[in-house]
């Protein structure tokens, strides 16, 4: 929780330097990263190392996805919108816990095969046009109106 409550903090100053498509394409290179490095811990440390740098790498994102979706949906879709984010982190609870069973609770194999979805999140964000208001902001007037005409 330390790790989530600290990237929590520094998500939001991230997302308005960096632009809010950026920080999301980062995090889930990160956050596969992290599985990654948990499937190869040798000794407990190394797991609860690897759960505070999870939570460093996934809260970023969680914020910015949450300022995404308000900064580009029309504004009939953001309500519905909105509780998908929160229901998006349960389904992934439920992938993984899915993906271990299937692996036989083999928590080292359902680590290396769960780095695979963040790194096809991250693959997906080059598809996302960036935030008009972001680009507005940074005075990219032009590449805002292409965005979003």
């Amino acid at each position: 929780m330390l790790g989530t409550f600290l990237g929590s903090l520094i998500g939001g100053w991230i997302s308005t330097r960096w632009g809010r498509r950026r920080p999301m394409f980062y995090s889930g290179l990160l956050v596969s990263g992290v599985w990654l490095q948990m499937a190869f811990s040798a000794e407990a440390w190394m797991i609860y190392v690897s759960r505070l740098l999870m939570g460093l790498a996934a809260a970023p994102a969680f914020i910015t996805v949450g300022v995404y979706i308000s900064e580009t949906a029309h504004k009939s879709a953001r309500n519905a919108l909105g509780p998908l984010t929160m229901a998006s982190v349960s389904l992934g609870f439920l992938i993984t816990y899915a993906v271990g069973l299937g692996l036989g609770s083999d928590w080292r194999r359902t680590a290396v095969a769960m780095a695979a979805l963040p790194l096809m999140a991250s693959l997906a964000m080059h598809i996302l046009p960036e935030t008009p208001y972001w680009l507005v902001q940074k005075g990219r007037y032009s590449e805002a109106r292409l965005e979003f005409p």
